[in-house]
């Protein structure tokens, strides 16, 4: 993630340009894995601080000035801000979004596997995080 900004900002690209490489290219890189694993939240922080710094200036590496946090950067486009994701939040819903699956959909082939791992004698919602889980159970 850190090496691809360097290449971008060789370019003297405008706000617009920048905004599409932001949310098309650096937040959509992590989305495959987001909805399976549970990111550490200093991972998400770091990346978001990759992007913030690649929105405020051409020069990466070196510090700027934000004339707006980052809160205001991932607000919703109708509250005026630019809509970027945050990336804890979006990793949380998009677990959300698998649990909402293997509840609603219980015959997909995702279901049956955990299903007879994890909580063969009870529901999804009343079953036991085990010692041996893996990592895609706990994240879920």
């Amino acid at each position: 993630m850190a090496k691809r900004p360097p290449g971008w900002v060789n370019r003297l690209i405008t706000w617009a340009r920048r905004k599409v490489l932001i949310k098309a290219v650096a937040q959509a890189i992590l989305s495959y894995s987001m909805t399976v694993l549970k990111l550490p939240s200093n991972l998400c922080q770091s990346i978001e601080s990759i992007v913030n710094r690649f929105w405020w200036g051409n020069d990466i590496e070196k510090r700027k000035i934000h004339c707006v946090g980052k809160e205001r950067l991932c607000d919703r486009k109708e509250v005026s801000g630019l809509g970027f994701r945050d990336l804890e939040t979006f990793n949380n819903a998009m677990l959300s979004k698998q649990l909402w699956c293997l509840i609603y959909e219980p015959n997909c082939l995702a279901a049956h596997v955990l299903e007879a791992k994890y909580y063969p004698d009870c529901d999804i919602m009343d079953s036991a995080l085990g010692s041996r889980s893996s990592f895609i159970w706990r994240s879920i």
